[in-house]
């Protein structure tokens, strides 16, 4: 499988924090199961490459983008996600304690849910290939 390309959109990517090295670490799991990792820092950066770049194969978002309260940011671009591919898999980065609070629209619009601190970068990389396979 040759050209399989992944977004993973989050702010943490850089940061020395639990969750940033997390993210990297996946980020790097999935780069060794040859699929090319398009990273984005916000959810800004996540829309010029939504719009710009139709050869994405599966999304995966942090939950928390931008720390704002209310996660606009994060459901804001899963909307326009869904509105330009119903079928691409989205996968959404939260903590586990995040999950009862995450809205039903907003489960409607994701495919798998990755417990950032809790899921190991092998187990979600092969869920990620998985799905691109299937899409």
């Amino acid at each position: 499988m040759s050209g399989l390309r992944c977004l993973v959109v989050d702010d943490e990517l850089a940061s020395p924090t639990a969750e940033g090295r997390a993210a990297r670490a996946l980020a790097e799991e999935l780069q060794g199961r040859a699929i090319e990792v398009v990273e984005a820092a916000s959810a800004e950066d996540g829309t010029s490459v939504i719009v710009s770049d139709s050869a994405i194969h599966a999304i995966l978002m942090d939950w928390n983008l931008g720390d704002d309260n209310g996660h606009a940011r994060a459901t804001r671009l899963l909307k326009l996600i869904r509105s330009r591919n119903d079928k691409i898999p989205i996968f959404l980065m939260a903590e586990r304690g995040e999950a009862s609070a995450i809205p039903v629209d907003v489960m409607e619009m994701v495919d798998e849910f990755i417990w950032t601190l809790e899921d190991t970068a092998a187990f979600v990389g092969g869920r990620v290939a998985a799905s691109i396979r299937r899409y």
